[in-house]
């Protein structure tokens, strides 16, 4: 649905109202889900402020202080058509946009107050939201307006049914605040809008709520392949260690035996032609030099042979290790 719009009504205790308002007149150096923009924010400075004076006032025709954990902060976020808010700002230009949606918020807001008694604090239409697809680059941005309210009634309801000085929040139903979305079509029905479904807040919260998470699932395909190829990496490396170690122990343990039964050799034939200085001197004259070379470059071979097999298996770890660009 390219045109809707649609409201997510959210309320918090009086302790979180400097946080969230903090978010919605951007009086923090980073705020989440920000990107660039071409567009300007409107709407209501120091809203922060303006809650705390109608805290003040509402508390006064109590005769008496909000609870601690009585939720008095109202944050309903309307949620329009990133497509067909593109399109009005072209058709129009920004400033009669600007103007339009203005005048639109506030009406919606003074119907919210007749009809369930909330009092109206201001508004803020965010045009600086959104992310980037991680697949394609391209910005998507999500368009809509924080509408703030206080959890207190200082007017009676239209129909006379309740007298100001009470907490809506109390009164509210289902249909209550599915009658808030009727209200919002209403208004905005003539720049084109249609009724928002839960698909459309569905989509909202996923996108723009919960952005993290949204990127954090589309990608589990590709996190899920990492962590293989990371086991496979780990058990390649498990693999090389042990057979280098095993054919090392293998190559000197045989160099041992050959040397040590060459040596035997020696003894014997020392010991069957005398112990004289002059046998020993003439046997060891005898020693067939070429064949102790040859058994020294068998074993260098064997080495080397060992050598290039572990290359080998180190740079096909690495060729894993890098992987194809996901």
């Amino acid at each position: 649905m390219k045109k809707f719009v649609a409201v997510n009504a959210k309320y918090y205790k009086n302790s979180n109202s400097e946080g969230c308002l903090g978010h919605v007149n951007r009086v923090f150096k980073k705020n989440k889900n920000v990107i660039t923009s071409i567009y300007k924010n409107f709407g209501d400075s120091n809203l922060l402020e303006k809650y705390k004076n109608k805290n003040k006032i509402a508390e006064t025709l109590k005769g008496k202080k909000f609870q601690k954990n009585a939720n008095t902060y109202i944050d309903e976020v309307i949620i329009f058509s990133s497509a067909q808010i593109e399109i009005l700002i072209k058709k129009y230009g920004y400033d009669n946009f600007k103007e339009g949606m203005t005048n639109g918020i506030r009406e919606y807001q003074r119907l919210i107050q007749e009809t369930d008694g909330f009092e109206p604090i201001g508004f803020n239409f965010h045009l600086d939201e959104g992310y980037q697809d991680p697949e394609t680059g391209i910005i998507k941005y999500n368009y809509h307006a924080h509408a703030i309210f206080l959890n207190y009634s200082m007017k009676s309801k239209k129909n006379g049914t309740k007298p100001k000085g009470y907490s809506p929040l109390r009164e509210m139903k289902k249909e209550n605040w599915s009658a808030h979305q009727d209200i919002i079509f209403n208004v905005f029905k003539k720049a084109g809008f249609i009724r928002g479904i839960k698909k459309e807040l569905k989509q909202y919260n996923t996108t723009h709520l919960e952005k993290n998470n949204f990127v954090k699932k589309k990608h589990k395909s590709s996190i899920k392949k990492l962590e293989e190829k990371k086991l496979s990496i780990e058990d390649d490396i498990y693999s090389l260690d042990y057979f280098y170690k095993d054919l090392m122990s293998n190559v000197i343990e045989k160099f041992t035996d050959l040397l040590y039964n060459h040596i035997s050799g020696i003894n014997d034939k020392l010991n069957n032609n005398g112990n004289s200085e002059k046998n020993l001197i003439d046997h060891i004259r005898k020693i067939d030099n070429d064949k102790l070379e040859k058994i020294l470059i068998d074993k260098a071979i064997e080495v080397e042979l060992a050598e290039t097999k572990t290359n080998y298996i180190s740079n096909q770890i690495r060729y894993k290790r890098k992987g194809p660009s996901i």
